[in-house]
């Protein structure tokens, strides 16, 4: 019964089964999902930003626009990417997976690395839009967090002196609202395993501090053409926050673990709160 979240006659069969053997990579290893030219560095060095092409401007003397952060960022620009492309607008992804997200006091020397050079790409570049985006509840208790001030503070400090390196707008995307063990997994055993209809939206599941760094994030006073987008405000309301973006349970699920965007739910956040704000 616990294998197959529950007594499989009393379910959906075929939502059962999606959600119970859910497998957003189709088998692959993350590595062999994102491929060999990556913008996305999940091992690699810093080195590999130049190798893969990811500052390469494809549109001539249009604007540039940096996606900045973790692995967050990273699914965030499957949605972004298509954004850029109608617009034609330059789009240079840094992501990296296991480091703390513009720090250069990372603990660990490869995020050093990748976020001093990441720095540097800002002062040369001076690039029209930053985009931050970062699983925020992973850093200040990560062991390698090496920074004096609480992260949201950082954050704070971070977009003054980008400002100061020369980028002309800069948008901190708020903490994606996150799920204990995962979407998938909530679904399958809070609802299906005990025969209750899969909800558009709920509570059940949500992990409260992923709400409060909402919170920590919008009380800072950001200088001017420094904007915090709330992931909050766009996906939850008192109803709860939402699970899926389209009726297909195989693609249209918000996020296929704790807190990962989907492509759909990437497309959905790009064009519901990114896509204003970058004019």
């Amino acid at each position: 019964i616990y294998k197959f979240d529950g007594v499989p006659l009393r379910q959906p069969s075929k939502e059962a089964q999606t959600l119970s053997q859910y497998n957003y990579f189709g088998g692959k290893s993350e590595e062999e999902f994102w491929g060999s030219n990556s913008c996305f560095l999940i091992s690699d060095e810093y080195l590999a930003y130049e190798q893969n092409g990811c500052s390469k401007e494809v549109y001539p003397n249009r604007p540039k626009v940096f996606l900045i952060g973790d692995s967050h960022s990273a699914y965030l620009g499957r949605g972004m990417r298509a954004l850029m492309a109608e617009e034609k607008m330059n789009l240079y992804q840094f992501s990296s997976a296991y480091c703390v997200p513009m720090s250069v006091h990372d603990k660990r020397d490869r995020c050093k690395k990748i976020n001093e050079y990441i720095l540097n790409k800002i002062k040369q570049e001076k690039p029209d839009i930053i985009v931050l985006s970062v699983n925020y509840l992973r850093t200040e208790v990560e062991p390698a967090y090496g920074e004096s001030i609480p992260y949201d503070q950082f954050i704070l400090e971070k977009t003054i002196e980008l400002k100061k390196m020369g980028a002309t707008k800069i948008l901190v995307i708020g903490q994606m609202p996150t799920w204990d063990i995962s979407l998938p997994k909530n679904l399958a055993r809070r609802f299906l395993a005990k025969g209750r209809e899969l909800p558009v939206r709920t509570h059940e599941g949500i992990v409260p501090n992923s709400l409060d760094w909402d919170r920590r994030l919008r009380e800072n006073h950001y200088p001017n053409n420094v904007t915090y987008l709330s992931l909050k405000n766009l996906l939850c309301d008192t109803s709860g926050c939402i699970t899926q973006v389209g009726n297909q349970l195989e693609t249209d699920l918000i996020v296929f673990d704790y807190g990962h965007l989907t492509q759909s739910g990437a497309d959905f956040v790009t064009r519901n709160l990114i896509a204003k704000h970058i004019y």
